[in-house]
């Protein structure tokens, strides 16, 4: 299991993924065109949902693993995908292509 009860899990992309990431996503235009403007936000939320006093957990998602794993679930690649992809691994449910890179903050 990656986190406890109330832990959130926050996706995490690699700086030389980015590009990969934003290619499969079907919603790619919410998301930032620059990895650093991305990991800025990320950033934010990560620590406004720790002042609420929730610990969160970085997982890295890695664009063939999850790209399999949509296939597999027959879902399409976007935030509603990435958030359930993220909430099992955090639930310690197994998924094959689940994220890695698991690090509580």
């Amino acid at each position: 299991m990656a986190g406890g009860e109330n832990t959130v899990g926050i996706p995490w992309y690699r700086r030389r993924d980015y590009e990969r990431i934003l290619a499969i996503m079907a919603d790619r235009a919410q998301l930032p065109r620059s990895y650093e403007t991305w990991r800025s936000r990320a950033e934010f939320l990560e620590q406004k949902v720790r002042d609420s006093g929730r610990p969160t957990v970085r997982l890295t998602i890695d664009p063939k693993a999850f790209s399999r794993w949509c296939s597999a679930n027959r879902l399409n690649a976007n935030a509603h995908a990435r958030l359930l992809y993220i909430d099992q691994s955090v639930r310690g449910e197994p998924s094959g292509d689940g994220p890695s890179g698991a690090t509580d903050r």
